[in-house]
């Protein structure tokens, strides 16, 4: 499997996971191993577990911050 095959799932999973109308932050996605290895075992729906586990710790480390 290609680097740039994984960057390429990598961003749809991600786009497929969040609303792009909510989104006003930037991102940086890093395809560490193990994103690789789910996208070769599970394709696109790998790829979108890796990415939902990792935006719902920011989102719950978004909530429990204090203003």
């Amino acid at each position: 499997m290609t680097r740039n095959r994984i960057k390429r799932v990598l961003k749809e999973a991600f786009w497929a996971t969040v609303d792009r109308e909510a989104v006003d932050q930037d991102f940086v996605l890093v395809a560490r191993t193990s994103v690789g290895k789910a996208i070769e075992e599970r394709g696109l729906a790998g790829a979108i577990e890796c990415v939902e586990e990792v935006t719902g710790e920011v989102e719950t480390s978004s909530s429990e911050r204090s203003t």
